[in-house]
């Protein structure tokens, strides 16, 4: 089985939001917003909000992240 990225970075991000937060799907997020000089950058910054909603929905998953410097 092959994963297919989508082609920008936004979408792929987004793809992100509408799947079940893990710690991989957070990791992957953060080296997406990582890149300040993308293109892209200020659209994938917009769904911050959203991300940290959807991992302090996880009380288990908060911690983790917190414990391995991703928030």
């Amino acid at each position: 089985m092959t994963l297919v990225r989508p082609a920008s970075k936004y979408q792929e991000a987004r793809q992100l939001l509408n799947e079940p937060m893990n710690i991989g799907s957070l990791r992957r997020y953060r080296e997406l917003a990582a890149d300040r000089q993308h293109p892209e950058a200020a659209a994938i910054a917009s769904l911050n909000q959203a991300f940290r909603d959807a991992v302090s929905g996880d009380e288990e998953l908060f911690f983790m992240a917190l414990e391995q410097g991703l928030l």
